[in-house]
């Protein structure tokens, strides 16, 4: 499997990401953008629909599997990004 950096994913409106790290580490969401005033840092839909911004450095992309249970899914994605770390 390869890995990137957190610096060379790119992240398009509408892709699935989680943020793995931070007070919401585990949260999946919608990226929409990079914050205009300064792009380290990105806006996300998150699945109650509020909008947050969050370091780039935390998101990863997310495929979510549905019918399948979300917090199973999210340990997943997140035991993967700390053996990538």
């Amino acid at each position: 499997m390869k890995t990137e950096t957190a610096e060379s994913i790119e992240f398009k409106a509408g892709d699935n990401v989680i943020l793995t790290g931070g007070p919401y580490q585990g949260t999946p969401g919608v990226f929409l953008s990079r914050m205009p005033v300064d792009v380290n840092w990105a806006e996300i839909r998150e699945r109650n629909d509020v909008v947050r911004q969050h370091p780039m450095v935390w998101l990863r992309h997310f495929q979510l599997f549905s019918g399948d249970p979300l917090g199973p899914q999210i340990q997943l994605a997140l035991a993967h990004n700390d053996a990538n770390s």
